[in-house]
């Protein structure tokens, strides 16, 4: 007679970045022995993607292969000129998402405790667990901004520079939308294109297509795409979720989440190694402040951002960008206050 499996200690719904990063952050802070079983609920039929996470910081990523840029620009839309912009104690970093997810997955196997069950809808299962955390985002009705993309890895025609990041290039309104193009080499020839939009209510992923496809044209890039990647990500959201908690980690000024989901996983880990509420607290008051004013002005004028960009990216120093980008400091932020142009922030308080 086969003797009966215990009850889970914990189960984690969702295997996407934040429920494995979770799942790692615990067997971190227990030293390998956890309280007990862990499973990990989810849906799709294996976890990971092929996406790209990026991110500022002083420091490259442990145990994952990257690529570093320490220089990266602007450009906007009916000007030649190209800001360029070149970081001394910070850089830019690229993480494959494959090589993420195969990195997190490898050590969540590896763990007798932990239990990944796919295929699994989490609506339909029976938790019995003493503690359920829900990593799943939020759904698009509570997103405040939406910061849509659609990008395609290409082959140029031409050698490109394989070490500057065009973080915010072509900045353009297209159809009262701020758009812009995101172009990170992969190497001498080969980079991901990305159209990027911030709006209320984003264009469809058949247009993003077509602004995309234009993009290319006018980069010279005739070559077949070798894969593609899309995603919508919450810039702000219009109420916080106490039940999904994977919901808050991303900045909402800026739409980076990867290092946000990583202090996420450590807090959590720690919360519930303590016993403690599961609260997340990522941001200071005057960062949700600024981040707040910045959204007002996507919402009402959207228009300005051109603008606004151009002009922070110009008056800061690269490396106070990349911190403001990242986790900026209270003299971080009044340097930005100081940068940006005062009359769409000074607008915000009246409309």
């Amino acid at each position: 007679m086969s003797k009966p499996v215990a009850k889970p200690w914990l189960t984690i719904i969702g295997g996407g970045l934040a429920g494995l990063s979770l799942c790692e952050a615990l067997i971190n802070q227990f030293q390998e022995r956890l309280p007990g079983r862990v499973v990990i609920i989810e849906r799709g039929q294996h976890c990971g993607n092929n996406q790209t996470y990026s991110f500022f910081a002083k420091r490259p990523p442990m145990a994952l292969p990257y690529s570093k840029f320490s220089q990266w620009s602007f450009s906007a839309q009916g000007s030649s000129q190209q800001l360029l912009k070149k970081g001394f104690r910070f850089n830019y970093y690229r993480l494959r998402g494959d090589d993420v997810f195969a990195q997190l997955v490898s050590r969540i196997n590896q763990h007798p405790q932990v239990e990944l069950q796919l295929g699994m809808d989490a609506e339909l299962a029976q938790l019995t667990s003493e503690l359920v955390v829900d990593t799943r985002p939020c759904d698009a009705d509570s997103m405040r901004v939406k910061q849509s993309f659609v990008g395609a890895e290409v082959e140029f025609p031409n050698n490109i520079d394989p070490n500057t990041a065009r973080l915010m290039a072509n900045m353009r309104m297209l159809d009262g939308c701020f758009t812009f193009d995101y172009i990170i080499p992969l190497s001498a020839r080969t980079a991901l294109v990305e159209v990027t939009q911030f709006a209320v209510e984003p264009a469809s992923v058949a247009v993003l297509s077509g602004y995309l496809e234009q993009s290319l044209q006018g980069l010279g890039v005739t070559s077949k795409p070798l894969r593609h990647e899309q995603a919508v990500l919450p810039m702000g959201l219009t109420r916080q979720y106490a039940e999904r908690l994977g919901s808050q980690q991303i900045r909402s000024a800026t739409g980076y989440g990867y290092l946000e989901t990583k202090a996420w996983a450590r807090q959590t880990a720690l919360a519930i190694m303590h016993q403690q509420p599961l609260n997340y607290f990522g941001q200071s008051a005057r960062q949700r402040w600024f981040d707040g004013r910045l959204l007002r002005v996507i919402e009402q004028q959207p228009e300005q951002l051109p603008r606004v960009f151009m002009q922070m990216a110009r008056r800061l120093s690269a490396d106070d960008f990349a911190r403001f980008m990242s986790q900026p400091r209270v003299l971080t932020l009044l340097k930005v206050m100081a940068a940006v142009p005062k009359r769409p922030f000074l607008r915000t308080f009246y409309d």
